[in-house]
């Protein structure tokens, strides 16, 4: 097999990209791949409640069952390495380029998951009433604002002072960092 030829168009330096994983090996592979490839490597994950002998168990689990982000340098890191790691089954491409996840993307999961839009073990935001916040993304982005509701688990009501006056409108919990 050839290795693929990438157009001068393709952008050069470290990016994202999808790894397809078997699932029960997902934060085994996400481990070794930053501890003994040192490269990056993300797994999103949710928090979740289950009952196990009439008990409440906390468990960690994908986001995206069999999927896993890993981030190199294609010219530069040696990748191949990572499709001989236990549990990966493919890096996914398209005609044999691999498919580049945009770092912002990667970045907005990683808010969200550190906002709790992911952890179902709480009933409500990350954000309590009266909390000041920065928006972090959108045509506010950058401006303080403070929580009016958080009643909800993936987004909240903020009061901005804008142009004079007060506005007040939904917004993300993933838009949102505490001040």
């Amino acid at each position: 097999m050839n290795a693929p030829v990438y157009p001068i168009s393709y952008p050069r330096g470290a990016a994202w990209y999808v790894l397809a994983i078997e699932g029960r090996h997902v934060f085994q592979v996400e481990r070794e791949i930053i501890h003994l490839q040192k490269m990056g490597a993300y797994v999103p994950r949710t928090l979740d409640t289950k009952v196990i002998r009439r008990r409440r168990v906390e468990s960690s689990n994908p986001l995206f069952p069999g999927y896993g982000f890993v981030q190199f340098d294609i010219d530069r890191d040696d990748w191949p390495q990572i499709l001989e790691i236990d549990g990966v089954i493919e890096s996914w491409s398209h005609q044999q380029i691999h498919v580049r996840v945009p770092s912002l993307v990667i970045d907005r999961l990683k808010n969200a998951q550190n906002a709790g839009a992911f952890d179902n073990t709480k009933p409500s935001a990350a954000f309590s009433v009266g909390d000041s916040v920065e928006i972090t993304e959108g045509p506010f982005a950058g401006l303080i604002a403070k929580i009016k509701s958080a009643t909800k688990k993936k987004r909240v009501e903020v009061i901005l002072n804008f142009l004079g006056g007060l506005t007040v409108f939904n917004i993300d919990t993933c838009d949102l960092a505490k001040v």
